[in-house]
């Protein structure tokens, strides 16, 4: 699989960008960005709220098109926005079930629910997610990439709502993850936990370099 306005030629990155930039409005989101994601590596993206942190995200995987310079995606992924698309009528196993399902595979409550274990959240298993907090529910979302097959993820803001035993929690993850030949890019605007293999922060373009946008 492959998504963007280029093509890669080395099998061994995942995510690249060359001079990127992101439009809103017809105003200019951030300076020209340039990196690579390789099998087994991570980006963090860094910056303040509004400096166009979800706008990339989005961008990479086609969903936002105000975009100049290049990028491209060379394997499947998984992207997971601020919005975590959980049917709060359902308990936390009921989601990971009809997860599976839409990514074409069998179900399997005894899977759902050891992945519902693993972040912790065994005895809200069968509470339905109206009942629970911001980040019981964001461990639910968490559960639910441990169901994919994605090499790829782009998540958005991973760490928010999290306290420090469940963001070692994601630490983990993330190691396991990389360890068995993914990667990942996600976006971040506070202190975590985590070291990613490399970081970049998105500045504001000045006024005086709209031009050159």
């Amino acid at each position: 699989m492959s998504l963007g306005n280029t093509a890669l030629l080395d099998e061994n990155i995942t995510v690249e960008t060359k001079n990127l930039l992101c439009f809103r409005d017809d105003r200019c989101l951030f300076a020209p960005i340039s990196e690579e994601v390789r099998v087994g590596g991570s980006l963090e993206v860094k910056g303040r709220n509004g400096s166009g942190k979800t706008t990339l995200l989005r961008a990479l995987i086609g969903l936002h098109r105000q975009t100049r310079g290049s990028f491209s995606i060379s394997t499947s992924f998984l992207y997971q926005g601020h919005k975590l698309g959980l049917d709060e009528s359902m308990t936390p196993v009921e989601n990971l079930v009809w997860f599976q399902a839409l990514n074409g595979r069998k179900a399997n409550q005894s899977s759902a629910f050891r992945n519902i274990d693993f972040v912790g959240l065994a005895e809200k298993a069968d509470t339905p997610c109206q009942f629970l907090s911001a980040g019981q529910k964001k461990k639910v979302s968490i559960a639910r990439w441990l169901d994919s097959e994605k090499k790829l993820w782009l998540l958005d803001e991973p760490f928010t709502s999290l306290d420090t035993e469940s963001s070692n929690v994601l630490v983990s993850i993330f190691d396991k993850h990389l360890v068995n030949g993914g990667s990942i890019v996600y976006s971040n605007h506070i202190d975590a936990v985590y070291t990613p293999s490399s970081e970049v922060r998105l500045e504001p373009v000045e006024l005086e370099d709209l031009e050159e946008c």
